[in-house]
């Protein structure tokens, strides 16, 4: 979903009491650089999540390959 739609969704919940304008389309260029900086900062946490589970996975592999290479010597 992109940037714009994300902040139209939202705001179309919320228009009266966040007193912003309900399309994206109409922020100022400040307020579109902040949604864009907001949104980017959330789908970078997801990206760091999906990164630190892959890591784990191979931690947990390479401690069984350690465990097992220590058994056999």
């Amino acid at each position: 979903m992109t940037v714009e739609k994300k902040y139209n969704n939202i705001m179309n919940r919320f228009k009266k009491e966040a007193e912003l304008p309900i399309h994206f389309t109409d922020l100022t260029e400040e307020q579109k650089v902040l949604v864009e900086m907001i949104s980017e900062s959330e789908a970078n946490k997801e990206k760091i999540k999906t990164i630190n589970e892959a890591v784990i996975l191979v931690q947990n592999d390479l401690d069984f390959v350690l465990h097992e290479l220590n058994k056999i010597s």
